[in-house]
């Protein structure tokens, strides 16, 4: 996702984009050039050596000997310094996001931490940004206001590119009400970001002010997100659960006794409801965890010891928790299937053929190449002969709904 918002804001994703940002298209191509001459051409190659090493004057004149007849042609990036710099700026952090897409484990969270803090901070045109030299000791910034028109253009457009693809799911009513947020409640259950006042609540807010809505309406629209988000977890914890038996109970009755009139003429009380108890735990271990302080072991320089499956590992055998273990397993053996086909071992198995293979079977290459530490296939039920094309045996992402994640992934 986020290496095609770069693609499409760089002007290199057909012809529409090429449009929007011309100027980015012609000083690719004058890197391209440059590439070209130095690393391709090996005449050339050798000339812009010598000329780098050389520091007397006149030398590169000297240097022409290989071709005497012609000119020295001229350098396709001179005068572009400070573009090529302001861009880098703007890229570095897209660049951060894919760097952790090539993480050999699971690091969905992260990469959604990741990317609502470029989304808030980095990509808003008003916010300085990070110098690409800058460090943690030494932290350097430029103004928004010393950007070069093109880098604000594309810094502009790779917002854009961005929430076309990513967070139209918070200010588009339909693609809100199609959204099941998987990712949004893998950060729920993530035991360090789960408090989402600073990343989710602001990434919500922020792209539907800026997308015409209200700033009354962007807060209704982030209690419905995260309300939506805590349905779908209390549908996955009741899919999760044991199952137990539902019972009824009559709420404690305010009046003792009535009166012959009033017995004939007071309305008559609706048939009490049916509380279950999966429902009620459900909700319990939530709110519980939400409230919850607890944190990762750390190591001593107070990097996280843990993963997220080895720290619910541990809360379930404190006992602490039933159902939420079970939820994480599911959830998070859910295949991120952008990062899976592009950067892990399952990709290069499926790139030359990605056009001919069906998605549920790209998905399904991805689930046997990764989550090793979530998933035992050893523990996954045998398909019986002739009954694999039912659809009780597809992979759990070819399923909109969670309760059917749940009951193919447990499967």
């Amino acid at each position: 996702m986020t290496h095609a918002a770069t693609k499409s804001s760089c002007g290199v994703n057909g012809a529409a984009s090429a449009a929007a940002n011309p100027e980015m298209v012609e000083l690719i191509s004058r890197m391209v050039r440059t590439i070209f001459h130095v690393k391709v051409v090996s005449v050339t190659g050798k000339l812009f050596a010598e000329l780098c090493r050389s520091k007397i004057k006149g030398t590169p004149r000297d240097l022409l000997a290989l071709r005497a007849n012609q000119p020295p042609p001229e350098f396709p990036l001179a005068n572009r310094h400070d573009d090529l710099v302001h861009v880098l700026f703007v890229l570095k952090p897209i660049g951060e996001i894919k760097r952790i897409c090539q993480a050999e484990h699971p690091a969905q969270v992260d990469e959604l931490i990741q990317l609502y803090m470029v989304r808030i901070h980095d990509l808003d045109p008003d916010q300085p940004l990070p110098h690409y030299l800058s460090t943690e000791k030494k932290t350097r910034w430029i103004p928004a206001s010393d950007l070069t028109p093109l880098a604000a253009d594309m810094r502009k457009l790779l917002r854009e590119a961005l929430d076309e693809r990513f967070f139209s799911r918070y200010y588009n009513d339909k693609q809100f009400h199609e959204c099941y947020f998987v990712f949004e409640m893998q950060l729920n259950l993530h035991p360090i970001f789960k408090r989402t006042e600073r990343s989710l609540d602001r990434a919500v807010v922020s792209s539907c002010c800026q997308h015409g809505k209200s700033g009354r309406d962007a807060v209704t629209r982030k209690n419905d997100v995260n309300t939506k988000i805590r349905c779908n977890l209390l549908d996955l914890l009741k899919a999760v659960s044991e199952s137990v038996d539902i019972y009824e109970f009559e709420p404690p009755s305010s009046v003792v006794q009535t009166s012959r009139q009033e017995a004939e003429f007071a309305p008559r009380s609706s048939r009490p409801p049916t509380f279950s108890r999966q429902d009620r735990r459900a909700e319990e271990e939530l709110d519980l965890w939400l409230e919850d302080p607890v944190d990762t072991a750390r190591n001593a320089d107070f990097t996280p010891k843990e993963s997220i499956l080895e720290f619910w590992q541990r809360l379930e055998k404190q006992g602490d928790y039933r159902n939420i273990p079970k939820a994480v397993r599911v959830l998070f053996a859910i295949p991120v299937c952008q990062n899976e086909r592009d950067f892990g071992l399952s990709g290069p198995m499926v790139t030359t053929s990605r056009t001919t293979l069906a998605e549920h079977n790209l998905d399904m290459c991805s689930f046997f190449n990764r989550r090793s530490d979530f998933v035992d296939l050893l523990q996954c039920e045998e398909i019986p002969k002739g009954q694999h094309h039912t659809c009780i045996h597809l992979p759990a992402s070819y399923f909109p709904s969670p309760k059917k994640w749940t009951t193919s992934w447990m499967r």
